[in-house]
């Protein structure tokens, strides 16, 4: 494995990430170890490589980033041997969201991140290649029936944006603070899983604190996110913050309403790297902040 970069959330450090032990090292109230790629936008198209394989245009509108091979005809080893627009090279996993649009026209994200934490106190499996896995629920009728699907201004140390169950206005905290770019819609993946297969149904989010049975592998806990471009999503209309009810929001997605904001996730990773970092950072419970190659 090369070198990698990392930036943490107090500046840059630079680091070589080396293979390290499979056992998970005792310490007393660990914190949680994690580590964020960041991904430029790839490209836009009607497919989904997981719920319509093989069937081009038969899906709504997906903007994908990582792997730019990613359409509905890939295969696991021609993306993992392609190019990425993550900053990680090693990072050709593939991540695709929901297109948005703002009064009928169609918004272009910025950048996705891909934050990876582990689990103070408990062993975390490495997702085996070519798992698949999709987080939030597409066919959510409202915000309560899709709780894994938060939307904020931009997550950064202790000026974090509020985080609410519908898009808001960020230009207040955009005029503050110099990290507010963009609408941010969040999704958080299930990480129980069955130990043996690699299809979203052997992955399921836990009920009332605990993985239910047949569950019991943890994963990483793992949070997609993305940038959709716009500060502002209810274009004039009032009031359109974090703890209104949604009702003016004009944000609407290509599966629907805001509240149907869901995310893919294909591990087409270079497995090595990918196996190297979760050792390192989660294992050894490090906040290592944006991963990114040497420049």
């Amino acid at each position: 494995m090369g070198t990698i970069r990392i930036r943490t959330l107090q500046g840059f450090l630079a680091a070589s990430l080396v293979v390290l032990g499979w056992s998970l090292p005792a310490i007393a109230n660990p914190p949680r170890g994690f580590f964020v790629t960041h991904c430029g936008f790839s490209h836009s198209l009607r497919d989904d490589p997981i719920m319509r394989p093989g069937a081009p245009g038969a899906s709504h509108r997906h903007e994908f980033f990582g792997s730019v091979r990613t359409n509905a005809r890939s295969t696991e080893r021609r993306m993992r041997t392609g190019a990425t627009t993550c900053a990680l090279t090693a990072d050709t996993a593939a991540y695709w969201f929901p297109s948005g649009s703002l009064d009928g026209v169609r918004l272009r994200p910025t950048f996705s991140k891909a934050y990876y934490f582990g689990i103070p106190d408990r062993w975390v499996a490495v997702p085996p290649p070519g798992m698949q896995m999709i987080g939030g629920n597409p066919e959510a009728a409202n915000e309560g029936e899709n709780p894994h699907a938060t939307w904020t201004c931009g997550a950064s140390g202790p000026r974090q944006t509020p985080i609410a169950d519908h898009p808001y206005d960020c230009r207040p905290y955009a005029a503050r603070w110099p990290f507010v770019d963009s609408v941010v819609g969040r999704v958080d993946f299930p990480n129980c899983w069955n130990g043996t297969g690699r299809s979203p149904e052997d992955v399921v989010y836990q009920l009332e604190g605990r993985c239910p049975p047949g569950f019991g592998h943890r994963l990483p806990a793992f949070r997609l996110q993305i940038h959709y471009g716009i500060l502002n999503p209810c274009r004039l209309r009032d009031p359109c913050g974090p703890a209104s009810n949604g009702r003016h929001v004009r944000l609407r997605l290509s599966s629907g309403p805001y509240h149907t904001l869901h995310a893919d996730f294909w591990n087409t990773w270079r497995q090595r790297a990918f196996a190297d970092l979760i050792r390192s950072c989660l294992y050894r419970h490090r906040g290592c902040g944006v991963v990114a190659d040497r420049a």
